[in-house]
């Protein structure tokens, strides 16, 4: 059965991870080709230039300096802007919901966890966070965003996956605009005990941290990228798996 309810700033009470111990089952004119060529060309170093900067300085999970993260974020703004007319999508407004679909890892975020959080969290030495994953299931408007760590001491690696359902706000009037969609959280789970232990006493810091309730703007899609805004002001650049 679920645990006493913790609160959370970002999201109504929230019931603390359950703790699983065992095993998861888990044709145009000429005129018109140039025309597109020329912009996937661009769209395409935009692109390159944004993963180069990732590449560069990291997640930036843990904090990055201001002009890094100016940096990081004027390159995702011209992705952004030419990608909502990407051709191969018709779109942003005009990409099917099932580009969405499947599974997803986060490359660099401004969602930060730095100074007592990320003490209060065991982050210093004690604990690692690895990759961060997204599964999207569009079938059934559901979404699990995943987090996993590892407790080199103890030899035991885990996963804390928050799990939320979400539902499309509907299309913006321009095509340069974002696809809102908003996200409810439903429930999260956390193994295996260990990891549970370590994590106790400081279970509400950890699921505000990783909670994604709200509304999120996906900016940019294509094949195996995807760029999102939420209504905290994070910036999420991810890629597909």
């Amino acid at each position: 059965s679920a645990l006493p309810r913790v609160a959370s700033v970002h999201a109504p009470m929230l019931a603390r991870p359950r703790v699983l111990t065992g095993p998861r089952s888990r044709a145009g004119s000429v005129g018109g080709v140039r025309a597109a060529s020329s912009a996937a060309s661009v769209l395409s170093a935009e692109k390159k230039q944004l993963l180069a900067y990732i590449d560069e300085h990291g997640r930036g999970i843990f904090g990055l300096p201001r002009k890094v993260r100016e940096q990081i974020d004027g390159a995702a703004q011209a992705l952004e802007e030419h990608g909502a007319q990407n051709a191969s999508m018709g779109g942003l407004q005009n990409a099917p919901m099932e580009v969405f679909d499947g599974e997803w890892r986060l490359l660099y975020t401004t969602l930060e966890i730095k100074g007592l959080a990320k003490t209060r969290l065991g982050l210093r030495g004690m604990v690692e966070l690895g990759e961060l994953y997204q599964h999207i299931n569009i079938g059934g408007a559901h979404a699990d965003t995943i987090a996993t760590f590892s407790i080199p001491g103890l030899g035991a690696e885990g996963r804390l996956t928050v799990s939320a359902s979400f539902e499309e706000e509907g299309h913006a009037e321009s095509a340069s605009e974002a696809r809102r969609f908003q996200v409810q959280y439903t429930e999260s789970t956390l193994e295996p005990d260990a990891l549970a232990k370590v994590f106790e006493a400081n279970m509400d810091l950890l699921l505000q941290t990783f909670n994604p309730e709200g509304w999120l703007d996906v900016t940019y899609v294509d094949a195996d990228c995807r760029i999102g805004r939420d209504d905290k002001g994070r910036l999420f650049v991810l890629t597909r798996c």
